[in-house]
C-alpha cells in the first residue's frame, strides 16, 4: 500500500487524542477540581477537531492536500509541547482546543490523499488508516504507564517535537499535493449520515477517554492501571482496522453500517462491571472501528475521489460536534454517562434504520 510516511504520522498523531486521558486524574487533584473537567478537557479538543473540519478542507482546496496535513502535525505538535507545560486549567482547555485544531487540518486531507494514492482500494486504505490511529491511541494511552513515572510534562513535550519533525517530513516527501475540489458532491447523504452515526463516534472517545477517570472515581483504580486497561479498546480497534483490510466483503454500505454500528455501540455498557471491563472494552473496540471504517468507505463512495477529503471532513464534523453532546452527559454524572450515551446513539441510528431503506430504494 502507498502511503507509510501518512500512515506513520497517523500513528504519531494518534496520540494527541488520548495522551490526557491518564493524566487528567493527576490533574484533578493538583487543581483541585470536580471530575467534571474531564470532560470539559477533551470537549475542549474535540469542539476545535469538529467546527474546523470543513473550514480545513477549505484551506486545503487553496493550499493543496498534502500542505494543509502537513501544517496540522505541526500545529499538533506545537500544542502538545504548550501542554505539556500548561500550570493551569485555562490553558490546558486552550492548548488542547489548539490542538484540536491541528487534528482537524490532518484527518481529511491525509486520508484523502491516502485514498487517491490507493484507486480502486479505498476500504483498504481506510482500514490501514483507521488501524493505525488505533494503534498510535494504544500508544497514548499506555504512555499514561511513564507519565505516572516521568510525569505528564516530558512526556506530551517528546510526543510534541516527534510530531511537529513529522510534519515537516511529510511537507518534504514525495507524495502529490493532490487539487482538493470544494463541492457539494455527497454531501447531502453524508451529513445525514454524520449525525445518525454520531452516537457511535462518541461512545468510543467517551469510554476511551474518560475511562481512566470513571474508574479512578468510582473505583479507586490508579491511573498506571487504568490507562492499561483501557488500550486493550484500542489495541482492538486496530484489529478491527487490520479486519477491514483483510475482509472480501464491501463494506461500503447502509446496511452493514447500520449493523455494526450496533454491535460497535452496546458493549460499553460492560464498563458497570469490572469483571467484563476487559472483555467489554475489546469488543466495543473492534466493532467500533468496523463501523467507522464502512462508515467512510460509504462516504468515499458517494463523494467521488476529488470531493473524499471534503466528504470525510464533514462526516467527521458531524460526527464530532454530535459526539461531544455525550461528553455534556458526563460531565452532568460521570457514573451515569455510559448508558445515557449508550441509549442516544442507539435512538440515533434507529433513524438510520428507514434512511437506508429509502436510500437502497432509490438506488
Amino acid at each position: 500500500m502507498k502511503g507509510k510516511l501518512i500512515l506513520l504520522s497517523r500513528a504519531v498523531y494518534a496520540m494527541a487524542w488520548f495522551l490526557i486521558a491518564p493524566a487528567v486524574p493527576g490533574m484533578l487533584v493538583r487543581f483541585g477540581l470536580p471530575s467534571s473537567f474531564a470532560a470539559e478537557a477533551v470537549s475542549s479538543f474535540f469542539v476545535a477537531t469538529g467546527l474546523f473540519q470543513i473550514p480545513s478542507a477549505a484551506v486545503a482546496s487553496k493550499v493543496g492536500a498534502k500542505v494543509a496535513y502537513s501544517l496540522g502535525l505541526v500545529v499538533i505538535g506545537i500544542s502538545e509541547i504548550a501542554l505539556g507545560v500548561s500550570s493551569s486549567p485555562l490553558q490546558v482547555m486552550v492548548f488542547y482546543f489548539l490542538t484540536g485544531a491541528g487534528a482537524s487540518l490532518f484527518f481529511s486531507s491525509a486520508g484523502g490523499t491516502l485514498s487517491r494514492l490507493n484507486p480502486g482500494e479505498e476500504q483498504k486504505a481506510m482500514g490501514a488508516y483507521n488501524a493505525l490511529f488505533s494503534f498510535g491511541g494504544t500508544a497514548g494511552l499506555a504512555l499514561g504507564y511513564l507519565e505516572a513515572e516521568l510525569g505528564f510534562s516530558p512526556v506530551a513535550i517528546v510526543v510534541g517535537v516527534t510530531t511537529a519533525l513529522l510534519g515537516v517530513l511529510n511537507l518534504a516527501s514525495h507524495y502529490p499535493n493532490f487539487e482538493v475540489e470544494i463541492s457539494g458532491k455527497g454531501v447531502r447523504d453524508v451529513l445525514p449520515l454524520s449525525v445518525m452515526t454520531s452516537g457511535v463516534w462518541g461512545i468510543y472517545y467517551l469510554v476511551s477517554e474518560l475511562f481512566p477517570t470513571y474508574v479512578f472515581v468510582s473505583y479507586g483504580v490508579s491511573p498506571k492501571e487504568s490507562s492499561l486497561i483501557a488500550s486493550l479498546m484500542t489495541l482492538a480497534s486496530g484489529i478491527g482496522g487490520a479486519a477491514a483490510i483483510a475482509l472480501r466483503m464491501n463494506l461500503a454500505s447502509l446496511d452493514k453500517v447500520v449493523s455494526l454500528s450496533v454491535i460497535g455501540t452496546l458493549p460499553a455498557l460492560m464498563i458497570y462491571s469490572s469483571s467484563l471491563w476487559s472483555v467489554g472494552l475489546f469488543v466495543l473496540g473492534f466493532f467500533n472501528e468496523l463501523a467507522i471504517t464502512a462508515i467512510y468507505a460509504y462516504v468515499l463512495n458517494v463523494s467521488g475521489s476529488k470531493s473524499g477529503t471534503l466528504g470525510l471532513a464533514a462526516v467527521n464534523s458531524g460526527e464530532i460536534l454530535g459526539g461531544v453532546a455525550l461528553f455534556a452527559l458526563a460531565g452532568a454524572d460521570i457514573s451515569q454517562s455510559f448508558a445515557l450515551a449508550v441509549l442516544v446513539s442507539l435512538v440515533e441510528l434507529f433513524l438510520l434504520v428507514p434512511y437506508a431503506r429509502v436510500r437502497s430504494l432509490r438506488s
